[in-house]
């Protein structure tokens, strides 16, 4: 018996080496980075609490970065870069979010990855961008990151849109270049062929085989413009943004991102 307890010891003792080690990795990676310093001591406590919260009830990471300055860098490639080179995500597959505001630019960014690519579709993420953006420009940035809580929440409750499908932006791309090439194609073989057929149908004739002149009387004719009447019909908007699809794109990490951003 004492030589398997002494056996087991060294096997205990590595095994909390790691799983403390692990647990000093995640209680370093900080939910909010507010470089831009937008937010009191006070207001950030608050938020990373409640991101606690969200990450053990949800098994999604969430993270909230302000900025001045994205290095030269576009929204996108700064919150996907920042999401993968600093540790977020949870799961095999790092699901979770980011959200970027840039101050220099006055941009919004949502970067999504893993399991967060099918609750957040394109629409879902815009309606979310509307919903932050008016508490931003107004200055209540606390406001702001509270509704961006309540708004992942409520999508996430919500579950996967019924129908919706995931689309990577570079085939898209790929795919739309060819349509366009093919299109210009078809129409220009179409004109060519409409433009022979008409130069040989086509024969010279004069006016006068067709204009017989006692046949025509010229009067004169002049028309007043009294007034005009306008009709206006107001056209309901569709605020249903909770279905469509999820556009991915390849970060430089070469991990694959979702997302959309805004201006405020």
């Amino acid at each position: 018996m004492k030589n398997v307890r002494k056996k087991l010891i060294p096997f205990i003792s590595i095994l909390i080496l790691i799983l403390s080690s692990s647990f000093l990795v995640m209680a370093n990676v900080n939910p909010v980075v507010d470089e831009a310093k937008l937010l009191s001591q006070d207001e950030r406590n608050q938020l990373m609490e409640s991101i606690e919260v969200f990450r053990k009830e949800y098994n999604m990471d969430l993270v909230i970065v302000t900025s001045n300055d994205l290095e030269g860098k576009k929204p996108r490639d700064y919150a996907d870069d920042y999401y993968d080179y600093n540790g977020y995500g949870l799961g095999d597959n790092k699901s979770g979010l980011l959200l970027l505001i840039d101050m220099d630019d006055r941009n919004i960014w949502i970067s999504t990855s893993g399991d967060a690519i099918e609750y957040f579709t394109d629409d879902r993420i815009e309606s979310i961008i509307a919903d932050i953006s008016k508490y931003l420009s107004n200055g209540e940035y606390f406001d702001a990151c509270n509704i961006f809580l309540t708004d992942i929440k409520h999508y996430i409750n919500d579950g996967i849109p019924e129908g919706q499908y995931t689309y990577s932006e570079e085939d898209n791309t790929v795919k739309i270049v060819l349509i366009a090439l093919v299109s210009s194609a078809i129409v220009a073989g179409v004109t060519c062929i409409f433009v022979v057929n008409s130069y040989k149908n086509s024969k010279s004739v004069s006016s006068t085989n067709y204009v017989d002149n006692n046949s025509i009387v010229f009067t004169k004719r002049r028309d007043v413009f009294v007034s005009t009447f306008t009709t206006k019909t107001k056209i309901e908007k569709n605020n249903n943004r909770g279905g469509g699809g999820s556009s991915t794109h390849t970060s430089s990490s070469g991990n694959t991102h979702g997302g959309g951003g805004g201006s405020f």
